[in-house]
């Protein structure tokens, strides 16, 4: 999350958050003691909720045996950073219980995934307890092995790094997970055509399926997918499919593997969203990063709480590229500082105190100084100029009240001086 502040307004920007305790990393915390003004947070899943962690793992783990009990590979597209560590910590601790299916390879086929373990493995410290202690365990077999650079979190057992899908070995069963999760193209894209045809095989959706990628229509369970990384001589091509974006038909793939979905994307449920928005309890909050359906229903969501409230708090559902402008009033405090700062304010009980503090109010960017004049090249930088006038003036009909009235409402406070015996 991003904390912006410009002209003393106090914008918090969360992007992707989770408030899910998982296995790597600890969950979203609200901001404390801070005042936000405008809270922008995406709207990915709207108001629908999540299924608990651990009945979410129970199916995902069911659904993947399954699969490999029948003799089938299956395939998981997971996204490089955040949920491929994520459920490859899951795995990894499945398969160390269960003795019976760690002879199965499990791959893990990205490269971007592959450098970012390195920055996991870096930063423990900043991931939640349940690595530090895999950490320290892991380091420790490390180093009765005498092989420390093994050590940490990164390093699962029984999880094969794969740089080339020529080492897939692709005779029994196995579990793949592969990016990217959307799989439009690449690696997981690659393993979808290959596996595919076989009814024995499966895909196991985890992530969030954006609208118009495979990933989102083989949940639709399709007869056929069109094959772009397959060549067109590839055994189990059948028909012909017509072109995309005005390119030439594509072979098709016949589809008959299983398909099944289970959430663990990084992002917030409905009822998690809710929470933490009021909970920051900003006055404007802007929904970005989500689908228009789930984004217009959390927001109505968020409008009929406002049923309850003195303040009502100004929702906002922006289309792409489209420009908000909401005025804010705030307050803005100047800071005393130099010779001024060294007088001591007048004490709240002393109401007969008419001191007034005088100076030069400085104004840089957004931040506002009260000082002194010849504080000013010190403070504010700046150079100063003395002028002295004299002037003589001849008056005749007004009287020297008229003119000390008429003087003091042009210059302020003048300074009365005796005449001296050679003026007249």
């Amino acid at each position: 999350m991003f904390l912006v502040e410009i002209a003393g307004l106090k914008i918090l920007f969360t992007g992707d958050y989770s408030r899910e305790d998982d296995r790597h990393l600890i969950s979203a915390e609200v901001p404390q003691g801070i005042k936000i003004d405008v809270l922008i947070t995406e709207s990915t899943y709207g108001i629908a909720s999540h299924i608990p962690r651990a009945e979410r793992e129970t199916a995902l783990m069911k659904s993947i045996t399954g699969i490999l009990n029948r003799g089938g590979r299956v395939l998981m597209p997971v996204f490089a950073l955040g949920r491929a560590q994520e459920l490859l910590l899951i795995l990894d601790d499945y398969w160390a219980r269960h003795p019976e299916y760690q002879r199965i390879p499990i791959y893990y086929a990205s490269n971007l995934a592959r450098k970012c373990m390195v920055v996991y493995q870096t930063y423990v410290s900043a991931m939640n307890d349940n690595i530090k202690r895999l950490f320290r365990e892991r380091m420790a077999e490390a180093e009765e092995a005498g092989n420390v650079d093994k050590g940490g979190p990164g390093n699962c057992r029984v999880i094969r790094s794969l740089k080339s899908l020529e080492r897939v070995d692709d005779v029994g069963g196995c579990v793949g997970l592969a990016s990217p999760g959307v799989l439009q193209s690449g690696v997981s894209r690659e393993l979808l055509e290959r596996w595919a045809p076989n009814d024995r095989n499966g895909v196991v959706i985890t992530g969030y399926s954006v609208e118009g990628t495979m990933a989102k229509q083989i949940m639709n369970e399709p007869d056929s997918i069109p094959a772009i990384m397959a060549s067109r001589s590839t055994a189990g091509i059948g028909r012909r499919g017509p072109g995309v974006d005005g390119e030439a038909e594509r072979p098709m793939i016949p589809r008959r593997c299983s398909v099944q979905e289970y959430s663990f994307a990084a992002h917030v449920d409905g009822q998690e969203n809710q929470s933490f928005i009021e909970e920051v309890a900003a006055p404007v909050v802007i929904l970005v990063h989500g689908e228009k359906h789930n984004m217009m229903r959390l927001k109505s969501k968020l409008l009929s709480l406002n049923n309850d409230k003195t303040v009502k708090t100004k929702i906002f559902s922006p289309q792409n590229t489209e420009e908000l402008r909401i005025p804010f009033k705030v307050e803005k405090t100047a800071k005393v500082v130099g010779q001024l700062a060294q007088i001591p304010p007048p004490k709240s009980s002393d109401q007969d105190d008419e001191r007034l503090i005088t100076g030069v109010l400085v104004q840089n960017d957004f931040k506002m100084s009260l000082m002194a004049p010849e504080d000013l090249r010190e403070y504010a930088g700046l150079t100063t100029t003395t002028i002295m006038c004299k002037q003589n003036l001849t008056l005749s009909a007004a009287g020297l009240d008229l003119i000390k009235w008429a003087l003091e409402g042009t210059f302020g406070a003048i300074e009365e001086m005796e005449r001296r015996p050679s003026q007249r």
